[in-house]
């Protein structure tokens, strides 16, 4: 049975509600299928997430769970009827332990929002508010997102920031910026073969996949043809002065009110730009430091250190290869920047932020 005293009653309320079978087990064309966690109905019926009409209310299906051995747990339907999104991590935490990767850590504590176990053990869901546009990709490898037409199994075994157990029904939080910074982090949302900056003048990475061979995900395939860097475990954060001339000389720009607002942390107030979060902010900082440095990791690496840009997240492994947000940042900005600062004419680095 889930723990019921910790789901929100914003969720409750919904009549979005299915039961669960572990398994389901069926003979056909003389050969034994299985399927598990299938959706169901209170009267033990299948239930189809995309058919309101066989989803049930919250107290209808835990009285179904209380009468029927059977059937294993409660789960959510989302629909477009509902303001949630479900972000599903998969294999990231120890059942044992509970300990939890520091990937999926820290996509929790990008959405702030209501977090529990999966039945399993070896997961976690995070309900949000917000809502993934139809044209994005939404899976990955070891994250999923879904707005619609799919349930979630809901345990109650609520968790923290920290991947603590909890005794409190957390709020399900409005988290659309954070949702989509999560996606472009994790998912991306195309794999078109040319670099473009988009309408706030963010650089968004496309990548020519051409030359990867066999069924890859989208990371896996940035993390192969994404220039590799080296950056140091202790790294200094003292300005050389080769770093001060580049800072002076992307300040003394054509469009050094941009680095100037970057260099200075206040993303909100870019002159001419709008980024949606802080992400984009970054991705067009690093931007202007691959092509002030020729792109030296190490050297980008020290600057944006001392930008008012500079965050915890940015030492944080947000991704399954190991990789630090800061350093796939670093990665993305030097293979988008194919030019370099000649000492002349810095008019090319408009583009990049």
């Amino acid at each position: 049975m889930p723990r019921t005293d910790t789901i929100p009653s914003e969720l409750t309320d919904f009549d979005q509600w299915v039961a669960w079978y572990e398994e389901v087990e069926w003979t056909k064309g003389g050969e034994t299928k299985h399927r598990q966690k299938v959706p169901a109905q209170p009267d033990g019926s299948f239930a189809s997430v995309s058919d309101p009409e066989s989803h049930s209310t919250y107290d209808g299906i835990l009285t179904a769970l209380n009468t029927d051995s059977d059937l294993s747990g409660l789960g959510f339907v989302f629909t477009d009827d509902d303001p949630f999104t479900g972000v599903d991590l998969d294999k990231c935490r120890d059942p044992e332990t509970g300990e939890i990767d520091e990937w999926a850590l820290a996509v929790i504590n990008d959405l702030r929002s209501y977090t529990e176990v999966s039945p399993s053990g070896t997961g976690l869901h995070v309900l949000i508010k917000g809502e993934l546009p139809d044209t994005w990709d939404n899976r990955n490898d070891g994250l999923e997102i879904y707005s619609r037409d799919r349930y979630f199994t809901v345990t109650g075994e609520t968790v923290n920031l920290d991947g603590e157990p909890v005794d409190f029904a957390a709020p399900v939080a409005q988290r659309q910026q954070a949702l989509e910074a999560v996606h472009e982090e994790h998912i991306g949302t195309t794999t078109s073969d040319s670099p473009t900056v988009d309408s706030a003048g963010s650089a968004n990475l496309r990548i020519d996949t051409s030359g990867v061979s066999g069924q890859l995900t989208l990371q896996e395939t940035a993390d192969r043809l994404l220039p590799k860097v080296t950056l140091s475990d202790n790294p200094s954060t003292e300005m050389t002065p080769a770093d001060k001339s580049i800072r002076n000389q992307a300040l003394n720009a054509s469009n050094g009110d941009v680095f100037r607002a970057l260099w200075a942390g206040d993303w909100r107030s870019v002159p001419g730009k709008s980024y949606p979060s802080q992400s984009e902010a970054d991705i067009a900082l690093a931007n202007i430091l691959a092509f002030y440095t020729g792109g030296d990791a190490a050297q980008m690496d020290r600057l944006f250190r001392n930008s008012g840009l500079m965050r915890r997240k940015w030492d944080e492994v947000h991704y399954r290869n190991g990789c630090t947000y800061g350093e796939m940042t670093i990665r993305h900005a030097i293979a988008y920047v194919d030019e370099e600062y000649t000492g002349t004419d810095a008019s090319q680095a408009e583009v990049l932020a």
